[in-house]
């Protein structure tokens, strides 16, 4: 699926909620002074100084050997979050540094390394040193805190100084394969080191001697790093080797990473091979813009995943280099473009397609290079385009509007597109080829700030007035544009629960319900029941995370991933969801993979199905935890600590013990309970 352009919209955490609330209240701390100065001023009274503010100040010293010209790579960057402070400096050419105009806080010093200009050379340089925090610590959360203004240092600080560590070196030689282009080495060869360990941000980059195919990657961290070796430049004028990471691994996950926790690492070689092109002539058909070749972009998915070619409009010409051996299909897609007179935006205009004007990956004709580079011309169709207009009920909040989105989907090709509603109420969904596709209508949700969540009350439907997919209405673009696709959007039905009242989660459990996640149970009376103590099984929990991902579409081409789960399953559509978007993986038992839908949940699996749900962030496993039944041997131990953290699981106090209790099967009331938290996070849900 693609998006229509949008400017992205920045995940709600509890730390960016907070950042955001401080720093709106300083701005309103500001304004207010500068009114009240302003005030004092026209009255002829002077007004009180300002806030006193401090420096901190020391020195930072290379390691033995290192010139000392490399002190122009040395940066000093001081930090509090309370207030908000974040300053960089450079020390001079002995070392020394201030930063002023602190207020009282708490810093965090770190000392930076970066590049500078060898002046015997005239290129940039990484010296060999070693970043740290003050004190010689690794890692933000390892790092002494130094009071400013306060505390201890009740004034200005100084002798906040550091004695940068020699860093590790990872060196060898670059060689090209039997057959490929001398030339290669000259036109530029690249290595890069990116760490592996947690909390080693330390990243080297270095070029390849052209004479000598000799690199050295110095100034790393001691700890684990995955070597990469590229071609030099960006897109017509990147190197055309055949990436690879060490050794002779197609693809990260392949790599062997290279140690230097104890020593440097010489002789990390390797040797590139000269990568395959696909290549060809780039048109439009007669009546279309050529002008809009400008904003047309190429990809190749082929055996290492996705390679991204380089459009030259002027020429008519793309181009997509440093391929492997293998079997590619080849995408064309037009995003529009900036007119370079006017600085207009221009919407794109030409239809996504595949070469020989397929419509979908799945049906794209296969280019093999295995043989050799390859020559395709391609003429592009102009597309169409669906248009119309989206109105919010009188009942709903006005915020809806801001959230609202339109789907279209071929049935057929299952090509489909999302765009956002204006907030005129317009809409338009470009770049469709000619076909019958359906359309939805439906809203994300707005940040509520009462609430501290993503709210929303409006019922999606299908054009026109339809309910489900497959009741709705065709749009037919076979002979143009449709206009006036519009719908009116309803604000989705109340479900109060008829068991819930005075349940310790009743707040959680009616959220379920406003955001359409529950439906409960039908009982007579035409009431509902949620059933708060009753046991979540797994084919249950895949169509809640379903639905709180807004019930996206489905690619069902493939059939079911798990043995256990045939086509008639009533929960069929969301575990294939939960399965694509690697929420789950299911157990591997002979003949295929089992996903047991029917088994209880239990709170261990529940943590590890919302740590993925979230994308599977970055966190720092710690070594203790709060929950006395949870070690770091427990299984899942990185998700449980992560739920607690995020305040998603408090668990239950016992004496002066917290246990999790991991084994325990989910109850819907707690299942109620950990969604509504994690709604309020803000983490959103996977694609």
């Amino acid at each position: 699926m693609s998006r229509m352009p949008r400017a992205p919209r920045t995940p709600r955490t509890r730390s960016s909620r907070l950042a955001r609330s401080s720093r709106l209240a300083r701005a309103a701390r500001a304004t207010a002074a500068l009114l009240m100065a302003a005030a004092l001023g026209a009255a002829g009274i002077v007004p009180a100084q300002a806030a006193e503010t401090y420096s901190l100040s020391g020195t930072v010293t290379l390691p033995p050997l290192v010139p000392p010209e490399a002190m122009d790579a040395i940066q000093v960057q001081v930090r509090s979050y309370d207030p908000w402070v974040d300053q960089t400096v450079s020390p001079d050419a002995t070392g020394a540094y201030v930063v002023e105009g602190l207020p009282s806080a708490v810093y965090t010093v770190e000392f930076l390394v970066g590049t500078y200009v060898d002046p015997a050379t005239d290129l940039k340089v990484t010296p060999n040193a070693v970043g740290e925090y003050w004190r010689g610590a690794s890692t933000y959360h390892l790092a002494t805190q130094v009071p400013v203004g306060q505390g201890a240092n009740p004034g200005d600080v100084t002798g906040i100084d550091a004695e940068l560590e020699h860093g590790r070196t990872i060196a060898g030689t670059v060689t090209l394969a039997p057959g490929a282009d001398p030339a290669l080495l000259a036109q530029g060869i690249e290595v890069f080191a990116e760490p592996v360990d947690a909390g080693i941000s330390t990243t080297a980059t270095a070029a390849v001697d052209p004479a000598t195919g000799a690199y050295k990657l110095t100034g790393l961290k001691p700890g684990t790093y995955i070597l990469e070796f590229d071609g030099a430049g960006e897109g017509a004028d990147r190197t055309n080797v055949i990436r690879e990471f060490y050794a002779d691994a197609l693809t990260r996950e392949d790599a062997t990473p290279v140690n230097v926790g104890g020593s440097n690492f010489i002789g990390v070689n390797a040797e590139l091979a000269q990568g395959r092109t696909i290549t060809g002539a780039l048109a439009v058909e007669d009546g279309a813009d050529p002008a809009a070749l400008r904003g047309v972009q190429v990809m190749a998915f082929g055996p290492t995943g996705t390679t991204f070619g380089v459009v030259d409009p002027e020429a008519g010409t793309y181009s997509l280099s440093g391929l492997v051996p293998g079997e590619y299909t080849v995408e064309f897609s037009d995003s529009g473009y900036r007119d370079p007179g006017s600085g207009a935006w221009v919407e794109s205009s030409l239809a996504i397609e595949y070469l020989e004007n397929r419509r979908t990956q799945g049906t794209a004709n296969v280019i093999d290079v295995s043989g050799g580079s390859v020559e395709r011309d391609v003429r592009l169709e102009l597309a169409r385009t669906i248009s119309g207009t989206v109105t919010l009920a009188s009942t709903l909040d006005p915020r809806e509007a801001d959230t609202l989105h339109v789907h279209v989907l071929d049935p057929v090709s299952k090509l489909s597109r999302t765009g956002w509603v204006r907030p005129d109420g317009t809409y338009a969904i470009p770049g469709l080829p000619p076909g019958e596709y359906t359309v939805r209508f439906y809203g994300e949700g707005y940040w509520d700030d009462a609430t501290g969540r993503e709210v929303s009350r409006v019922q999606s439907e299908y054009w026109d007035d339809a309910e489900t997919l497959a009741s709705a209405t065709a749009v037919d673009l076979t002979a143009g544009d449709a206009r006036g696709i519009d719908a009116e959007l309803a604000e989705r039905p109340r479900i109060e629960f008829a068991d819930v009242d005075g349940s310790a989660f009743t707040t959680e459990i009616q959220w379920l319900a406003d955001e359409g996640i529950s439906t409960g149970y039908p009982v007579a009376g035409g009431q509902q029941e949620f059933r708060p103590l009753g046991r979540v099984t797994r084919d249950a929990m895949a169509a809640f995370l379903y639905r709180f991902a807004g019930s996206p579409h489905v690619d069902l081409d493939e059939g079911s991933p798990f043995v256990d789960v045939p086509t008639s399953h009533p929960f069929y559509e969301e575990i294939v969801w939960l399965a694509q978007t690697g929420v789950t993986t299911g157990w591997e038992v002979p003949g295929g993979r089992e996903f047991r839908p029917s088994r209880p949940i239990t709170r261990d699996a529940m943590a590890a199905f919302l740590y993925r749900f979230a994308g599977s962030p970055w966190w720092e496993t710690p070594s203790i935890t709060k929950f006395s039944d949870i070690k770091p041997s427990t299984p899942f131990f990185h998700e449980i600590t992560w739920l607690a953290e995020m305040e998603i699981s408090t668990g239950w106090t016992v004496g002066r013990r917290t246990e999790f209790r991991p084994l325990e099967n989910i109850k819907r009331d707690a299942m109620a309970a950990f969604l509504y938290r994690y709604a309020g996070l803000g983490l959103g849900a996977p694609a």
